[in-house]
């Protein structure tokens, strides 16, 4: 025999062997410990949802990012796409024509998991953003931003509070206190999607002109501000008015935390890439930064995306740290993370309660009034401050932008019982509305001179 062939023989020997002692030992087990036969859960999912969450995971990119070409093919941003994608996954569509098949994709088990997947993208986007975010173009534009997103804020925030006497005896629950409901709709008729809006701004390429700087900073300021009167609604529905200054006041010093304490911290960090290169160890103790920063913003109440974003602005835009984190963060946050908040809020949100009564005009005076109030306000003040006619509406359209934010506030709302599901979904169709009108109406209005021509003059 062989070599070869004797050492075939000699393995397939020990090989039988081996799996023959290993059933004599399970069937001796088994008649020496003998036990019950192991129950399942009754629930009908699996004891592990990992392959679930995958699976709809697959299903979410596909919709979303099909839906996304789609909308890239008509000339809006792929962001449009996803949210329309969202939308469609939900009751709405996919829940209204399949809804068996729609429960076995997205089993309420589940929606723990995409939720707390969704945060995480939120927060890695927005620190991306905040990294893209040049804050030297902004040195002459502080006074302009600030009038600009205040009045952007305080114009639609009164006539939300006007139009809450049409709504409030009509659609509002009966045990609502009317001050509550209206300081509810005013913020969420003066509420810009700052993410939406840094995602589209990017989708369109100006991220880089002083124009797109100026939106940016307006919209970052109005957040920061709805974010305030959110907390505030918060805490005068738990009847707790104390709690809401407190939150004022910690935000003020986390602010200054980050720029007396972080900003150094983050030089140094830039020092250290330029001259040894981009290593694990400085990635770690960014992520770890980063986590904190979101952490404290989120414990304070103005939520964990601007804690990232402003440790994003705190890393010089021009540095090689900032280019080389933007580059191992950007494709993984915007292919994978990003889509399922739009799914999550898409699960919520039944378009088809307009179809009955009211609820179409309802839908259209909600709209009429956000875009009435956002774009003309935040053009007619960017007039105010010395912007041309043209740039001051195109900022104002895209000041009208909702989204991301949007969808957080309607479904806090949601939540403590201060809009019916009639009227988030209302308001859902408003924040549609405003965001798909955001990108056609600005090239519209840019055609003949783009803003990323400024730039290069």
């Amino acid at each position: 025999m062989s070599k070869p062939s004797r050492f075939f023989a000699i393995y397939g020997l020990v090989s039988a062997l081996g799996i023959a002692v290993f059933i004599a030992l399970l069937q001796f087990g088994s008649k020496t410990f003998p036990s019950a036969t192991l129950a399942l859960p009754e629930s009908g999912v699996p004891h592990s949802l990992l392959p679930r969450l995958l699976f709809a995971l697959t299903i979410i990119l596909v919709v979303t990012k099909s839906c996304a070409y789609l909308m890239k093919r008509f000339h809006q941003p792929p962001v449009i796409g996803e949210v329309l994608g969202g939308i469609a996954l939900g009751p709405t569509i996919f829940g209204a024509l399949f809804p068996e098949v729609q429960a076995f994709i997205f089993p309420k088990l589940l929606n723990p998991s995409i939720d707390a997947l969704a945060q995480v993208g939120i927060i890695l986007f927005m620190f991306i953003v905040g990294l893209e975010f040049d804050t030297r173009k902004l040195k002459n534009k502080v006074a302009s931003s600030i009038i600009i997103s205040h009045a952007s804020i305080f114009v639609p925030l009164l006539l939300g509070l006007g139009m809450s006497f049409y709504i409030y005896p009509r659609f509002a629950s009966p045990n609502l206190p009317f001050p509550l409901f209206a300081l509810f709709v005013g913020v969420s008729i003066s509420v810009t999607a700052f993410p939406v809006l840094a995602r589209i701004i990017k989708d369109l390429g100006i991220q880089n002109s002083p124009m797109a700087v100026v939106t940016m900073g307006c919209a970052a300021v109005d957040d920061v501000s709805a974010w305030c009167l959110l907390a505030l609604i918060t805490c005068v529905a738990g009847k707790d008015l104390s709690l809401a200054w407190q939150m004022v006041a910690m935000t003020f010093a986390f602010a200054a935390l980050m720029i007396v304490i972080v900003r150094p911290i983050a030089a140094k960090l830039c020092d250290h890439v330029e001259q040894h290169g981009f290593k694990v160890e400085t990635f770690t103790a960014i992520i770890f930064m980063l986590l904190l920063a979101a952490l404290a913003t989120e414990a304070i109440g103005i939520h964990a995306l601007f804690g990232a974003f402003f440790l994003g602005v705190l890393i010089p835009t021009e540095s090689a740290f900032a280019r080389k984190l933007t580059m191992r963060l950007e494709t993984l946050t915007t292919t994978l993370f990003l889509p399922l908040f739009f799914v999550y809020s898409g699960l919520k949100t039944d378009l088809s309660l307009l179809a009955h009564g009211e609820g179409l005009s309802l839908a259209a005076l909600i709209t009429g009034v956000a875009i009435i109030g956002k774009v003309g306000a935040s053009g007619l003040s960017a007039y105010c401050t010395g912007i041309d006619k043209r740039d001051s509406l195109a900022l104002g359209l895209l000041m009208n932008t909702r989204g991301l934010v949007e969808l957080v506030v309607l479904n806090l709302g949601l939540e403590l019982g201060l809009l019916t599901p009639l009227l988030f979904s209302a308001f859902i169709v408003m924040t549609l509305v405003t965001t798909l009108m955001t990108t056609p109406l600005f090239i519209l209005v840019t055609k003949k001179r783009p803003w990323l021509e400024a730039e290069k003059n």
